[in-house]
């Protein structure tokens, strides 16, 4: 782009040499036609027919045929000046239209460059936006995991009443009895999310698809819990309860046995959400533990 302004400035600064060459010229021009004008068409001949002698006329003579080539030449010089001057605007045009079409392209590239920042900025901000809802969703439901430990302390206790079972003792994993709450994909498991423990594990599928209870056992709490949304949770005794958590709908009830794989209800979005999923817990006397530990 350099290198084209430089070329411009230097045809335009011969343009202008040529033009007050061609301009010093025609004022020269002017002022001889001027002088011939006063002097009358005659002048040359009259001054040669007042010589005083042969050889005065034939040099006065001479003198005239070298003012009148003299006259010539000078317009000659005048209409070779504005041809050079016709061609250099030429090439001053042409070097114009260069570096126009070079600073649209810039342009251009600029513009370009401004839409892409302006793009991966936007981008930026639905990142971060997305992750200030996922670092608030966790922070949320860290603060109501104590009241899930708190009721799955309960659920126990009062399973053990009801069963006459003595102290609570967690049973042992491996998959025996135990099954997936739901089909689907796997979104996120247990353990350190966004600076912050997940409990338990995310399942995706589609809006409404059914979450089953994972073991038999007793659901203790059925309803709305704070950010779980719509949440069951169900005692299976020896201290361990599960919860499923963000459901679009609930058909089960409190003190109701369920059996493995029972529909408990329909997967969704509900309390604090970024997605259709079931929110899987596994807790053993009130203590999260990781999921795919029990499951098969």
């Amino acid at each position: 782009m350099r290198r084209q302004q430089e070329r411009v400035q230097q045809a335009r600064q011969r343009y202008q040499r040529l033009q007050a060459q061609a301009e010093s010229h025609q004022q020269a021009m002017a002022r001889r036609a001027a002088e011939l004008y006063r002097q009358g068409t005659q002048v040359p001949m009259s001054a040669v027919l007042a010589s005083d002698s042969v050889d005065e006329a034939m040099n006065r003579s001479t003198y005239i045929e070298f003012v009148q080539r003299a006259d010539r030449a000078g317009f000659e010089e005048v209409e070779a000046d504005q041809v050079r001057l016709d061609a250099q605007q030429e090439v001053l045009q042409q070097e114009e239209a260069v570096l126009e079409r070079r600073l649209a392209q810039k342009e251009e590239i600029l513009a370009q460059a401004r839409e892409l920042r302006d793009e991966r900025a936007l981008r930026l901000a639905d990142v971060e936006k997305k992750l200030d809802e996922l670092q608030a969703h966790e922070s949320h439901l860290e603060s109501e995991s104590r009241q899930l430990a708190a009721m799955a302390r309960r659920a126990n206790e009062q399973h053990a009443h009801h069963t006459g079972g003595g102290a609570s003792q967690p049973s042992s994993s491996g998959g025996a009895g135990w099954q997936w709450p739901a089909r689907g994909a796997v979104t996120s498991t247990y353990g350190m999310r966004w600076g912050r423990m997940h409990e338990g594990l995310d399942v995706a599928a589609a809006h409404g698809a059914a979450v089953v209870a994972a073991r038999a056992g007793t659901v203790s709490d059925a309803g709305r819990v704070g950010g779980y949304g719509n949440m069951v949770l169900i005692a299976h005794g020896g201290g361990v309860t599960t919860a499923y958590a963000h459901l679009s709908s609930i058909t089960v009830s409190p003190g109701q046995s369920v059996g493995a794989g029972q529909r408990l209800g329909g997967m969704g979005c509900t309390g604090s959400c970024t997605g259709t999923h079931v929110h899987f817990e596994v807790r053993v006397n009130g203590a999260p533990r990781n999921p795919q530990s029990y499951l098969p």
